[in-house]
């Protein structure tokens, strides 16, 4: 799954790192994406209570986001030119970033895209 995040394919342009985590851990990573667990973890939260989210915004190796949408579905959050996407599923948690002259729309339909097929795959 998480392979269809950064390469290129039917779920759009690809991104530049991606990750998929149970609701605290790392389940798989791509191109080197590697978020500490209270990252994750704040992430996470951030879909029950997006108002902490929003005042505290989101960090992702260390790097702290700026939150741009929070709710029960999605998290958008940027920093400068660069940014991340992450949509809950049943169970986990799909995660993409992008980077200088990549679309923010474009990682945030992928990320979607990917967390509504393993919606519909029971994940």
């Amino acid at each position: 799954w998480v392979n269809n995040l950064t390469a290129a394919g039917k779920a759009g342009p690809p991104l530049s790192k991606g990750a998929i985590y149970t609701l605290g851990a790392v389940r798989c990573a791509d191109n080197g994406l590697t978020i500490k667990p209270a990252e994750v973890q704040a992430i996470v939260a951030g879909f029950t209570n997006p108002d902490n989210l929003r005042a505290a915004g989101a960090f992702v190796n260390g790097e702290k986001y700026l939150i741009i949408r929070a709710d029960n579905e999605v998290i958008y959050a940027k920093k400068g030119t660069a940014g991340f996407a992450a949509a809950k599923t049943n169970g986990l948690v799909v995660l993409g970033t992008y980077v200088d002259k990549m679309q923010p729309g474009a990682c945030n339909n992928r990320v979607e895209t990917i967390a509504q097929q393993l919606k519909d795959a029971n994940q």
